[in-house]
């Protein structure tokens, strides 16, 4: 997992209070006479000064960047304008982004869902903003370690106390570089559910980014980003924070969603996803049970050629011309058996054992050498029996 850092005006806060107090140490080392100390302490007083002052200068530089250099929005806007054409148009993305994901080996994305911190979810409806936000870059942190991304990412969190309805931003995500940023705007409206969502979607660009899958088409991309965004684990927070929005302006009664597919859209996802899931689940037991069978008749056949060698030595060691055999029916058994022995080249059939061992084989494989080592063995087992009587 990667190393999550929490950066904030607290990190700053910090850095100062050390700074001044190593500073405050090294000056009364200096009236105590105490050069090497006074020294150190003042050293490591203006490198967390200096910190301090990188820091500051870093994100005035980040506020400074470009919004439109690639920044992507969920939208507040009416059910009508949320919908697809066809909802099969969600399963081919859905289909589509399935098939990416086998290709990319991002399959274990598939597998799971992501479930923030209750508490810090509960904090998300609290009217303390500070608190609101503190959560919310808590909960950021927690999604990009469960998508195993990179931790270099700035949490902007905004309100619009406004009842405004129609088309207008709840969310967006920026890059330039290696500066990276998410912003959430919260209205007074928007549940846990729809501030969650939002931070899934903007993270789901990070997280296509990261993976090159996003699409050139501005609106499709959009579309398939919420596509993606119930794929890779988020599909019960998009279901419940992409639900229609009651509310009344006035004596105006009006009705929005956020995102731009529907609840009933990300519901048909889930389907989907329950069905790919089950399929990695039968593939993962398949690749699961071949593996066991691959120890068992892989070791099954070490323990057999090892039998076989251990045979053709004992074999080898014998004077087979030197054998005396009592009675005609001993004497033509003999003779058959040294036929055998010496039209057949054991130390062939070993060695072709041995090199077919030395690389990866299917259980089928394994299965059929297996077979093959037994026959070896038995004839070399009724080789010993006839040669040492």
């Amino acid at each position: 997992m990667n190393k999550r850092q929490t950066r904030g005006n607290s990190d700053i806060a910090a850095f100062t209070v050390i700074g001044a107090i190593l500073l405050f140490s090294g000056i009364i080392c200096i009236f105590e006479k105490r050069t090497v100390s006074a020294l150190i302490m003042i050293s490591l007083g203006i490198v967390s000064l200096g910190i301090v002052v990188l820091s500051v200068k870093r994100e005035k530089r980040f506020k400074s960047i470009a919004p439109d250099t690639y920044t992507t929005t969920v939208k507040d806007v009416p059910p009508a304008e949320t919908r697809l054409d066809e909802t099969d148009t969600v399963l081919l993305y859905a289909e589509g982004i399935y098939e990416r994901c086998k290709k990319l080996n991002l399959t274990e994305y598939l597998t799971r869902d992501y479930n923030p911190p209750f508490t810090k979810r509960d904090s998300l409806a609290s009217p303390d903003r500070e608190k609101q936000k503190s959560a919310l870059n808590e909960i950021l942190r927690d999604v990009l370690d469960f998508l195993k991304l990179p931790a270099n990412v700035y949490l902007n969190v905004s309100y619009d106390d406004s009842q405004q309805d129609g088309k207008s931003t709840a969310g967006s995500f920026e890059t330039k570089g290696f500066f990276k940023a998410v912003t959430v705007k919260i209205r007074p409206r928007y549940s846990p559910e729809n501030i969650l969502a939002i931070l899934c979607h903007e993270c789901t660009h990070l997280f296509m980014q990261y993976w090159s899958l996003n699409w050139n088409d501005k609106d499709m991309n959009e579309q398939r980003t919420d596509t993606v965004a119930n794929m890779i684990g988020f599909n019960v927070i998009m279901r419940k924070g992409y639900g229609p929005l009651d509310y009344y302006t006035g004596n105006r009664h009006v009705t929005t969603t956020i995102g731009y597919i529907s609840a009933e859209q990300c519901a048909v996802i889930g389907t989907y996803l329950r069905d790919v899931r089950q399929k990695l689940s039968r593939e993962r037991a398949s690749k699961e049970q071949e593996a066991m069978f691959q120890k068992t008749f892989g070791k099954d056949c070490e323990n057999l050629l090892d039998t076989a060698k251990r045979l053709y030595t004992m074999l080898c060691d014998i004077d087979v011309r030197s054998i005396q055999a009592t009675g005609s029916d001993k004497l033509q058994a003999l003779q058959e058996a040294l036929i055998q022995w010496e039209s057949t080249d054991v130390k062939g059939e070993i060695q072709r054992h041995e090199e077919a061992l030395s690389k990866p084989n299917s259980s089928a494989a394994l299965k059929k050498q297996k077979a093959e080592l037994e026959q070896l063995c038995e004839k070399l087992l009724m080789w010993q029996r006839e040669f040492t009587g």
